[in-house]
């Protein structure tokens, strides 16, 4: 009996939880929850929700694309067995409540594509076995809580599209378990961690395009050596491009391009040999990085200038305008080194068309 009292009353934890957060859905076009979710029915069986069948507790709360509005209530953290969390694509707005720290069995965490603002609460910090976490395409505001740095089992990391303000906490960085981080097109500034990747075996994707990020890129960005994916673009960034960046050998984007670099487009990034997609910027001076040539060279008169030479080699003649320097015929990996190198010449090209509309183009989408 008492065992069974127990049952009832936890039951009705969840029960009350989920009530509470259907008197806050403002607007609920199919009338999914208004038809389903009624009490007399077990909550297990409500559309969205499913229960732990040892426990009979709610462990997923799954709405995704369903048109609803409204707001978040607190009562939400009472839901203390919820794992996974997902009302992404819908127009839910207001703040998050600290009772969201209360769910601390939560694994997967995904409000994307809503219009939730407001700070990022601290308490976010306790949910210590979350896996995934996308609060992309909101509004948010203020800093990333220094509290994200407590959660050892976090693999990605999503914000991008709010106004996330502040630096990127040197917390995250030493998040060991990280594959995935998209920061991109908030409003963070002052400088990348220094250390960032010290502690950073698995990373593979690395976005932080589109803010107000400035001074150097850290070399220490070599040391992430599973990274594929690259996104440093539309930032302040100042000083060379680091040749460190040439380690990163599994590398398949990166974007550098709309920052203040100076000097020349080091020859290391050639040894990226998986490299399928590359934005630096600088149509001229990738030519004149890549060939060793200027336009100015006595090579160039009349009607041949140093665009018509790199176009006139590709797609197979890339290795007679190429400093013979970067590249021979009998080193390793040979096919694929200079399979990216007619791609990188390839690229200085459209952004030296003629027509503006030819050229490639900042896009914030």
């Amino acid at each position: 009996m008492r065992a069974f009292l127990a049952l009832s009353l936890t039951n009705f934890t969840d029960e009350s939880a989920l009530l509470t957060f259907k008197a806050h859905i403002t607007s609920d076009p199919y009338n999914i929850l208004a038809r389903n979710w009624s009490e007399g029915t077990s909550v297990c069986n409500w559309v969205g929700v499913s229960c732990n069948p040892r426990h009979n507790r709610v462990t997923t709360l799954n709405l995704p694309s369903m048109g609803l509005s409204g707001t978040i209530p607190k009562e939400l953290g009472n839901l203390s067995f919820l794992i996974t969390f997902n009302i992404s694509n819908n127009r839910f707005h207001g703040h998050l409540h600290d009772e969201l720290g209360h769910l601390r069995r939560m694994k997967s965490l995904d409000l994307r594509f809503n219009g939730l603002s407001g700070h990022i609460p601290t308490s976010i910090g306790f949910l210590t076995k979350i896996q995934c976490m996308n609060l992309s395409f909101n509004n948010f505001t203020g800093s990333i809580p220094q509290e994200i740095g407590n959660l050892p089992n976090l693999e990605m990391l999503f914000l991008r599209n709010n106004s996330i303000l502040g630096a990127i906490p040197s917390t995250i960085v030493n998040i060991s378990s990280l594959q995935r981080i998209n920061l991109s097109f908030n409003k963070l500034s002052v400088i990348l961690p220094v250390d960032m990747c010290t502690h950073l075996p698995v990373l593979e994707v690395f976005f932080v395009s589109g803010n107000q990020l400035s001074g150097e890129i850290p070399s220490s960005l070599s040391r992430c050596g599973a990274l594929q994916k690259l996104g440093l673009d539309i930032n302040q960034f100042t000083g060379s491009i680091p040749k460190a960046l040439g380690n990163l050998t599994k590398l398949e984007g990166l974007c550098l391009s709309w920052n203040n670099f100076n000097g020349p487009i080091p020859n290391e990034i050639s040894n990226l040999v998986n490299l399928k997609i590359v934005y630096i910027g600088y149509g001229i001076q990738l030519m004149e990085t890549f060939t060793r040539k200027k336009p100015t060279d006595d090579l160039f008169s009349g009607e041949l200038s140093l665009k018509h030479w790199v176009s006139d080699s590709l797609p197979g003649a890339v290795m007679e305008v190429v400093d013979v320097n970067l590249l021979r015929r009998w080193e390793e990996n040979f096919t694929k080194k200079e399979h990216c190198l007619s791609s990188i010449l390839r690229l200085a090209l459209e952004c030296t068309a003629e027509a503006p509309e030819d050229r490639i183009t900042r896009k914030r989408s």
